[in-house]
């Protein structure tokens, strides 16, 4: 193949490529324009949710302090008066506190109708003083008639906005009033109760520039609130009251909802300008975006490619050779490749061959006891893994059957290792003898159960198939490296008695020196008790006289007795020490040395640990 062509097909594939988010990009863009609409409305029903709920909670709190005072004694007592007494007097001040101090956000007003009485937070007197004294904060305030007539009119519930109707503010506030007739007994009265609008103000100066929340208050009054506050409604728009779903005028996108207070609506209008300008934006920079990555990525995988070929060609020419490097040059690498693999895999296999070999001496060295130098590289045995040694033996019956002896043991080698395939084990190989040193986990026995079962299989397979006897042994469970020389001589032992092998192909020598465990334990026992005046009596000393292993017999006398040789030998040792205290015979220095201890001192140290008391201590209870 030609170079011209193999770079013009890479371009060819790259801007095809290049091409494909592009115009997912555009296809995206006009299918989600509708969706990024709705997801909009969405956004913004839930802005005017939130709104909505946050009012209710004020209207609420009008409501709240209106059935408050329905249920103040206070104002019961006031409602209660026939006329202006002094105890009128203290009650309807009393009533002011009471409004005043109830919430300092809400205002409450009664007037009773009767005696012609004004009472708020603010103070208490007749109708006309009252209007007076808000005419001197308020001067462009309503007429004493018009504020009279919204005094005394008839109200069932009704929400309304009036600006200057209380004492205190001259802003607009959004007022709860009902004419009260359940106390029959009593005179006629009405009950205000107010929220400033600035109070609202706040809860709509996170809507954005252009937007506004419209509060609609039965058939009539609408207040217009934006970001900046009160704000006026458009003159280009009529707002289609009790439209439950989202509606579009020519400038504007409009949500409704209606209050949880019978009849207050809400209605947010949103400008489609604001939206429709940042989204022609977005489309813009994303067309000037598209254009500027299909050049830049055009002139780059130019480049690139023209780069990145050169090194191609010349290593083509290295593996093949000028005359050669002819074609395709992708093809002549992955026959190079090819080559290149197998001739690798031939060197690994060698490799884990020599490795294998390396591996097996190693180890059949520290079984046999024979010095050599760590190799942690070659087997990373380590402290405290346990490990267990198996081993195989196909008996020979003539010379001459030397090569189906290798053939016997390459097959048994192949089936034991299917068998406990997944298990980590290291292979061995000596002579007619096959070793397998498996680590293995905490799970011994489910462990051992498997190993016994597949060495039965194994064995039966083997006499059922090829007629020839296969015996294998298992050894005890180390779990120190250096114990291997041990565990070796049991496998082997069990390997070589003929007689038992009559009685089974599969020998669990670990077994039977669990068997044996007891017998070794007393052996030691009565080796400490014949020799316990030795000073130099040690386990080194003992296990050379019972011709053990020393750390073999520690371990199995700490299994069997929960304590150590030496913690048995000094009690052994205190015990006789006692008897001999007892006599009154001797002296201190004298029994330590019949007990076996070199030096008084360490005598009286153990004696301590043992009984609780110094030697000294022990004599003078003996004596009273």
């Amino acid at each position: 193949m030609k170079k011209r062509s193999v770079l013009t097909g890479w371009l060819c594939s790259y801007v095809f490529i290049l091409m494909i988010p592009i115009v997912t990009i555009f296809v995206n863009y006009t299918w989600n324009k509708e969706i990024i609409q709705d997801e909009i409305f969405e956004a913004n029903n839930l802005v005017l949710t939130n709104l909505g709920d946050e009012i209710d909670k004020y209207l609420n709190q009008e409501i709240s302090l209106y059935s408050y005072l329905l249920q103040n004694k206070t104002f019961i007592n006031v409602i209660s008066s026939r006329e202006k007494n002094a105890q009128f007097y203290y009650d309807v001040t009393e009533l002011m506190y009471t409004i005043r101090n109830y919430d300092s956000d809400i205002s409450g007003l009664v007037y009773l109708k009767e005696l012609d009485h004004v009472i708020d937070g603010q103070g208490t007197n007749d109708s006309k003083h009252r209007y007076q004294g808000m005419r001197m904060l308020f001067p462009d305030m309503m007429s004493y008639d018009d504020w009279l007539k919204i005094l005394s009119d008839e109200y069932q519930g009704n929400f309304f906005f009036q600006d200057k109707f209380y004492y205190n503010t001259s802003e607009v506030c959004l007022i709860y009033a009902n004419s009260v007739r359940e106390y029959s007994q009593y005179e006629s009265f009405n009950l205000f109760v107010s929220i400033p609008v600035s109070i609202l103000e706040k809860l709509t100066r996170s809507l954005s520039d252009g937007s506004r929340l419209l509060i609609r208050i039965g058939e009539g009054d609408v207040l217009a609130l934006s970001s900046t506050g009160v704000d006026e409604i458009p003159d280009d728009f009529n707002v289609n009251w009790g439209n439950d779903e989202p509606a579009e005028s020519e400038r504007y996108m409009e949500i409704y909802r209606k209050s949880k207070i019978p009849g207050i609506e809400y209605c947010l209008l949103i400008p489609k300008n604001e939206f429709w300008n940042q989204l022609s934006h977005v489309r813009n920079m994303l067309y000037i975006s598209v254009a500027v990555t299909f050049l830049i990525g055009f002139f780059c995988v130019s480049v690139v490619l023209n780069r990145n070929f050169k090194p191609v060609a010349r290593l083509v020419q290295k593996i093949m050779g000028e005359e050669k490097a002819w074609g395709n040059e992708y093809k002549l690498i992955e026959d190079a490749y090819v080559r290149l693999v197998s001739e690798k895999n031939s060197m690994h296999r060698h490799i884990a061959t020599q490795e294998e070999s390396l591996q097996s001496s190693y180890l059949l060295a520290m079984m046999k006891g024979r010095s050599i130098e760590a190799a942690e590289n070659v087997v990373p045995l380590k402290s405290g893994q346990k490990m267990v040694l198996t081993g195989f033996l196909v008996p020979l019956m003539d010379e001459k059957q030397f090569l189906q002896d290798e053939v016997m043991l390459f097959a048994v080698d192949n089936i034991f290792s299917e068998l406990m395939n997944g298990q980590d084990f290291y292979r061995i190989e000596d002579g007619q003898y096959l070793f397998y040193l498996f680590l293995i986990p905490n799970e011994t026995e489910e462990w051992k159960k498997h190993f016994l079962k597949s060495a039965e299989y194994l064995s039966s397979f083997i006499q059922e198939r090829l007629g020839v006897f296969v015996y294998s042994a298992l050894s005890g469970v180390i779990d120190e490296p250096g114990n291997l020389r041990f565990i070796y001589q049991d496998v082997m032992d069990g390997l070589k008695n003929i007689e038992l092998f009559k009685k089974s192909s599969v020998t669990d020598m670990g077994a039977r020196e669990e068997a044996g465990s007891k017998g070794i334990v007393q052996i030691v026992i009565e080796y400490v008790e014949a020799h316990f005046e030795d000073s130099n009596l040690n386990i080194s000393t003992i296990a050379e006289g019972i011709e053990r292993n020393p750390k073999y017999i520690s371990r199995i006398f700490r299994e069997e007795t929960n304590e150590s040789i030496l913690d048995y030998l000094n009690r052994l040792r205190i015990k006789k020490a006692r008897i001999l205290m007892q006599s009154g015979e001797f002296t201190l220095e004298q029994i330590s040395q019949m007990v076996g201890y070199a030096s008084s001192k360490t005598f009286r140290r153990t004696f301590l640990k043992e009984t609780g008391m110094t030697p000294s201590s022990y004599q003078e209870t003996m004596k009273k």
